[in-house]
């Protein structure tokens, strides 16, 4: 087990350090796929703000 502290944190390093399972084949080409897309920015990307004051007049 060692230690490591620099420009990237801290971090453990070791053999016997739990790490993430790979990612599924079935993402990594959902993500290439997406990434291929282009971007359609047709729709904003915040809601409106809403009208008055939050309360209904009568």
């Amino acid at each position: 087990l060692s230690y490591v502290a620099d420009e990237n944190g801290f971090q453990v390093q070791g053999s016997h350090v739990p790490t993430p399972p790979p990612v599924p084949k079935e993402l990594v080409d959902a993500y290439a796929k997406a990434a291929s897309q282009p971007q359609s920015h047709d729709e904003p990307e915040y809601a409106q703000p809403a009208q008055g004051h939050g309360y209904s007049a009568y």
